[in-house]
């Protein structure tokens, strides 16, 4: 302890004084120091450094100065008793401009707020903030080290921070600082000089000693905090320049909270970043279950977990929604459910009015007032779109922007965790977020129409240039050859990149093919139904078909286009033929009415296309000579038009219908002809189908070695080209055939391949292989 003068503040007298300088020099000199090595380690001024070792007589040592320099010297007890002798005791309670005030003791400052009651989950983050503490160790000299954690609005990164602080404040002897910067809120936020002014105070720094300007003030901190082991929360901050000057010495320990990700703090200071991820779902029900009840949600599982899923997992979101039951305890969480479920109130139902930080619109609101014009546009286009995750050229179009400044706007928007990039170059919103957004470009039609104009366009485009990696053949769709202008569509280098673009977007082209409302958007959605056709088809999508071409119907209907209407029709006999309730009946008048028309307006392909259609349909309703006359029908036009390659199609048809009429020998001929035609055609996906109805004709004329043979040839070529709807269905025929072979061993682990696809697809043929596997389930 240094002993406390009661003079005018400076420690001993003069000539006192001029023993210290010698003392200090010495040691600095031992320490391998330069004067402005020791004035930066000590958060003191080389000034002061040179004045107090030439024993300056004007130049008066203050205890804390004293103290500073001592920690900076690592000096010993011994030492330090030696420059407590020569300079004859201790400063009194004041202190000269620009340092520290004195004290007897530090006042150790206790600010956190109260741990968040019913906290759960986040263990690994827990255990990151754990790990960075460790990595610090015990060594005052350690650099500082900044952990950030950033994520959107309401994620729970206060809760998190002062969690772990609590969890942590055993490492900080010296105290735990607490600041809400207000970066995000109602009000203005928090200014530098007025955190360093509250930093100051609550470190014991005298109000009437805090110096005017901020680089000053931060001086001081830095000097006052040199030796000390603090932990200082910097909660809600709005940017890296709002934080940079609060970073004291190199003893403390700070946690910054934002909903941006402050990079410059990385880059100029070592931050550590921690971005947390919405809860977990058994984190979530934990979530709920503590706030309303175990009881509660034992009674009502899959209520619980739907109010989980409705509120996205996020913490803010399930305490409002938890606060909602609690105000009703007698009221059963399905109702709570079906009110979130609303999605057009489901915002107001998770906000309570008696404070903005609890109404969930208000939170949002805060981080999108802080987004620049550009950023916050794209947020507000963002919502229109359907589907689970957009790429930039989407977004570009959505916004009517150049990708270049669109993948900017996206960029900032992920920085200010108004949105998420899951994988390079995807981004997402959350559900509530997107709800947000969609309240927004509701408020706006002159934004929303325009928008989603762009948007559809950008997907017919795109889906074009995938159906042509697909399909070799033309699609004769009424698209111009280039894109309107400002819409950039995505380009395929090939089958597999085309083919993974369908899959990631078929839930929105769905969607967006059945919004399509305006009459200049009705031809260009159902033109895009109709692109999708060969991937939905190949993918056994026989439900998405069905919802896209009879909306596909009514926009043709609703613009008058007669030939348009007919393809669709046409398309629908396909999905009709394999979904329960329509077979036999729906697909075969949708074949009628396409085939009406295409004969009204004279086009004989699409006669035949109708004919070929309609002749499947009639074979799968027991209708075997209205199938022949079709099928035959359908060939000869196709052969009239010489278009071989369909006349195959039709060749195939015939070849199990004969087989079914029991002239199995008579469809050989046909089956091999049309899997020669087909082979080496320009719709690859067409051979599958070929090559199970020469298997079917083979195992028909008890040729078993050869229909074994060719269903291995047709599983082989499912896999290859990604026939999803057939590679189960051949492995179950496969087997048959392996068994009436008397190959039984093979024929068992080709049905548990079959039973191994259907587990990992949800196939409905689960049951009928279990059957062949004798699974009891």
């Amino acid at each position: 302890m240094w002993a406390v003068d009661s003079g005018d503040g400076a420690v001993g007298s003069r000539d006192d004084d001029r023993l210290v300088g010698p003392l200090l020099r010495g040691w600095r000199r031992r320490a391998l120091l330069t004067q402005e090595q020791l004035a930066e380690r000590a958060g003191l001024s080389a000034r002061t450094i040179r004045r107090l070792e030439s024993g300056d007589p004007t130049a008066h040592p203050h205890g804390t100065s004293l103290q500073l320099l001592a920690a900076a010297l690592n000096l010993s007890e011994a030492d330090r008793a030696t420059l407590a002798a020569a300079v004859g005791g201790a400063p009194d309670r004041t202190a000269g401009p620009g340092e520290p005030a004195a004290s007897d003791g530090w006042a150790t400052p206790r600010q956190l707020p109260s741990n968040v009651h019913g906290f759960v989950g986040r263990d690994d983050d827990i255990a990151r903030l754990d790990k960075i503490m460790g990595d610090l160790g015990g060594d005052d000299s350690a650099p500082i080290v900044i952990s950030a954690i950033d994520g959107t609005a309401g994620i729970g990164k206060t809760a998190l921070a002062v969690h772990w602080a609590h969890h942590a404040k055993q490492h900080f002897p010296d105290g735990q600082l607490y600041l809400d910067l207000r970066g995000y809120g109602p009000g203005e936020p928090v200014r530098p000089a007025d955190a360093l002014a509250a930093l100051l105070r609550s470190s014991g720094v005298d109000p009437d000693r805090v110096p005017a300007g901020v680089d000053e003030r931060s001086a001081l901190l830095r000097s006052t905090l040199a030796t000390r082991r603090v932990l200082i929360v910097l909660d809600n901050a709005k940017d890296s320049d709002q934080v940079r000057p609060l970073l004291p010495g190199s003893a403390a320990v700070v946690l910054v909270t934002s909903r941006r990700k402050l990079r410059a703090l990385s880059v100029r200071h070592g931050a550590r970043h921690l971005t947390l991820d919405l809860l977990p779902e058994h984190d979530a029900l934990e979530l709920l279950a503590e706030a309303i009840g175990r009881d509660r949600v034992a009674a009502e599982p899959e209520e619980a977990s739907a109010i989980v899923r409705l509120c996205a997992r996020l913490p803010l979101a399930l305490r409002l929604a938890a606060e909602r039951a609690g105000g009703m305890p007698g009221r059963p969480l399905r109702e709570l459910a079906a009110e979130l479920a609303d999605h057009r109130g489901r915002l107001a139902a998770l906000s309570i009015d008696e404070s903005p930080d609890t109404d969930l619109r208000s939170v949002f609101a805060w981080s999108y007032d802080a987004l620049d014009p550009e950023s916050a546009r794209m947020f507000d286009v963002l919502g229109l779109h359907p589907g689970n995750g957009i790429g930039v050229s989407a977004a570009a179009a959505l916004a009517g922007v150049p990708p270049a400044r669109a993948a900017a706007a996206l960029g900032r928007l992920v920085n200010a965790s108004m949105l998420e990039e899951p994988f390079p170059g995807r981004f997402e919103l959350h559900d509530l977020l997107r709800e947000y957004s969609c309240a927004r470009a509701g408020q706006d039609a002159g934004l929303r129409t325009p928008a989603r104009g762009r948007l559809l366009q950008w997907y017919v485009y795109t889906a074009a240039d995938a159906r042509a990696q697909l399909a070799a053949t033309p699609h004769e769709l009424p698209i111009p050859p280039d894109p309107p202008e400002g819409i950039t569509p995505e380009r395929f280098a090939g089958q597999r990149a085309a083919a993974e673009w369908f899959d990631a977007e078929q839930d929105a082209i769905v969607e967006i093919v059945r919004w399509a409302g305006d009459p200049r958007q009705r031809e260009a959605a159902a033109v895009l139904g109709q692109l999708t056709w060969p991937h939905f088809y190949v993918r056994g999508l026989w439900h998405q078909m069905r919802l896209v071409g009879e909306a596909g119907v009514d926009h043709a209907v609703a613009i008058g286009d007669a030939l348009l209407e007919a393809k669709i029709r046409n398309g629908l006999s396909k999905p009709y033929g394999h979904l329960p309730g329509c077979a036999g009946k729906d697909d075969i008048e949708t074949s009628r009415a396409a085939l009406a028309i295409f004969e009204r307006l004279g086009i004989r392909r699409g006669q035949a296309s109708s004919l070929l259609n309609l002749g499947s349909s009639y074979r799968d309703a027991k209708r075997p000579e209205e199938a022949r006359e079709a099928l035959e029908r359908a060939r000869d036009l196709y052969l009239e038009e010489g278009n071989q390659l369909y006349a195959a199609f039709a060749l195939n048809n015939l070849a199990g219908l004969l087989v079914d009429l029991g002239r199995a020998d008579e469809a050989l001929g046909h089956a091999r002809r049309a899997v020669e035609v087909i082979r080496d055609g320009p719709e690859p996906f067409r051979l599958v189908p070929a090559l199970v109805t020469l298997a079917g004709v083979h195992a028909a004329r008890g040729d078993h070695d050869a229909a074994v043979r060719t269903y291995r040839e047709a599983v082989a070529a499912a896999d290859r080209l990604d026939v999803r709807y057939e590679t189960v269905p051949l492995r179950i025929r496969l087997g048959r055939q392996l068994a009436a072979a008397g190959a039984e061993e093979e024929a068992m682990e080709v049905w548990r391949e079959a039973h191994r696809l259907c587990l990992e697809r949800g196939d409905p043929a689960t049951e009928e292989v279990e059957r062949l596997l004798g699974v009891a389930r």
